[in-house]
């Protein structure tokens, strides 16, 4: 798996959020976006070696 989670995949690909959340969540989820992108580098590097 390279992400945690579905939000993760969405927060990475700059999905905006529905409804009251788009209002109410302001975190920028640098850490998750961060962690997720590293899965992928680290996924992309096994592939090339």
């Amino acid at each position: 798996m390279l992400t945690e989670s579905a939000e993760a995949a969405d927060r990475v690909l700059n999905h905006a959020m529905s409804g009251i959340t788009s209002r109410h969540v302001l975190h920028d989820f640098g850490n998750v976006k961060e962690r997720a992108l590293q899965l992928w580098a680290d996924k992309l590097e096994g592939l090339v070696r």
